[in-house]
């Protein structure tokens, strides 16, 4: 059906549509497509988009949070190196994934290692 303006509904039923029709191509390509944040008008809409790099056999969630350890890790005197790093927060121990640089309470992005869970924790937690 031909679009004639955006709405809300419109933009989720378009970011379903894209992730589908560019499923094929990743596998293809070996290439991980993530659609970031949208803002729309009525004629148009904009977003984010960033393409990573999957190595054979890995994760493409994991190869985007390597990546942004990659990036952003040295802000909090982390490399790349550390990812999968064990650290124990509040009686719980984590696997350490990636850092999100933006966020000021909670930029610590780990897993629990007891349900695989990812929960955002804060930059203490490395201490």
């Amino acid at each position: 059906m031909k679009k004639t303006h955006f709405t809300g509904a419109g933009v989720d039923t378009f970011r379903f549509e894209f992730a589908a029709a560019i499923k094929e191509f990743e596998q293809k390509t070996g290439l991980k497509f993530n659609l970031g944040r949208i803002t729309y008008d009525s004629k148009q809409l904009s977003g984010k988009l960033t393409v990573t790099i999957v190595n054979e056999g890995e994760n493409p969630q994991d190869a985007m949070f390597k990546t942004d350890l990659k990036r952003n890790g040295w802000k909090f005197g982390l490399s790349e190196k550390d990812f999968n790093r064990r650290i124990e927060f509040l009686g719980s121990v984590y696997s350490l994934k990636s850092v999100k640089s933006r966020s000021q309470k909670f930029p610590i992005v780990a897993k629990k290692e007891s349900t695989g869970q990812v929960y955002k924790l804060p930059a203490s937690c490395l201490k």
